[in-house]
């Protein structure tokens, strides 16, 4: 319950005072009026003929009633008994309607207070509705902002992405139609040539040449696509070249086969054999130069050292160090 102000206390013990004050006036006055009716003197009953003889017939009952004329009589006793049962009920009177206006004082102020706490409340109820509905407001004008905006970025996304698996899509097209290519190259280049002979026959250049147009059109496919695919169809195109023994592009024949040589370098064990392979076969096809011819000895040796080689790259590695060997010594010998 809220607190009384000072105001409010103020007039309250006015009420009690005022109320006090008229209680004290009205007992003060009925004390007053009670001792006047004790205090008044009585009077005397005027004597009359048959009292007279019957004080003369009786005289004993005459002396008793002699001892009560200083008591009042019935009627005064009455009289003062209702007027005290007045008094009383006057009093109580007061004291119900002192505690009646008491009450209602508290009671107007409780009733005012709740009424002043409930406009508070209802004010402060309004001002957070406004407040919440601005907040909904603006929430929602985020929201919407919000879903614009991601609505254009998956829009956006969606296209990228879209491009991305076209992009991707036709790289791996590329790549496949590459690699099938790159396979019948080697596929048409090993049934048709000998890796352990200096020439190769007669009947089997055209498969060559067909080989080399096959892993040509593959590098092209593959070379400006991401991966290590290329590398295969380069190593075919030079490999085959080599056994060909063609004419023409050999300066980049010999830079290809040092390119195919740093390849080589990144692998680890067999996976490297080819490609150090096609760059001996280079050098032995196309350089004249001592120092490269050196290089392509020690590579080829390295390759022989490597254990799990199969026959076919055993045999391969030994004519290659065998001819590179041979062309050594006759540049040696000159």
């Amino acid at each position: 319950m809220a607190r009384k102000s000072k105001t409010q206390r103020a007039k309250d013990w006015l009420v009690i005072a005022f109320c006090l004050s008229g209680l004290l006036f009205f007992v003060f006055a009925s004390a007053d009026y009670i001792s006047q009716l004790l205090s008044r003197p009585i009077s005397e009953a005027k004597a009359s003929p048959a009292a007279d003889e019957a004080a003369k017939v009786k005289p004993e009952s005459n002396a008793k009633d002699a001892g009560t004329q200083g008591r009042p009589t019935d009627n005064e006793l009455a009289a003062l008994f209702s007027g005290a049962s007045s008094l009383a009920l006057i009093m109580f009177s007061l004291l119900l309607a002192f505690a009646a206006i008491i009450g209602w004082q508290s009671l107007r102020h409780e009733v005012e207070t709740v009424k002043d706490r409930a406009e508070t409340i209802l004010e402060q109820t309004e001002k957070t509705n406004r407040l919440s509905i601005k907040r909904a407001q603006r929430l929602q004008n985020r929201l919407e902002r919000r879903a614009t905006t991601l609505e254009g970025n998956l829009e956006t996304r969606v296209t990228t992405l879209e491009g991305n698996m076209k992009t991707r899509n036709d790289e791996i097209e590329k790549e496949l139609r590459g690699r099938v290519t790159a396979v019948m190259g080697l596929a048409i280049g090993t049934l048709h040539s000998d890796p352990a002979t200096k020439s190769q026959k007669e009947e089997d250049e055209p498969y060559l040449s067909e080989a080399i147009y096959h892993s040509r059109e593959a590098y092209e496919k593959l070379e400006k696509l991401p991966g290590n695919s290329q590398y295969h169809a380069l190593n075919n195109l030079v490999y085959y070249s080599c056994l060909l023994g063609v004419k023409s592009g050999q300066d980049k024949l010999l830079e290809q086969g040092r390119d195919l040589r740093e390849i080589g370098r990144k692998y680890r064990g067999l996976a490297a054999v080819p490609y150090l392979v096609t760059y001996t076969r280079t050098v032995l096809a196309f350089s004249s130069d001592k120092d490269q011819i050196r290089d392509a000895l020690g590579t080829i040796q390295e390759v022989r050292s490597m254990a799990g080689l199969s026959k076919l790259a055993e045999r391969e590695a030994q004519f290659v160090e065998g001819s590179l060997s041979e062309k050594l010594s006759s540049f040696d010998a000159s």
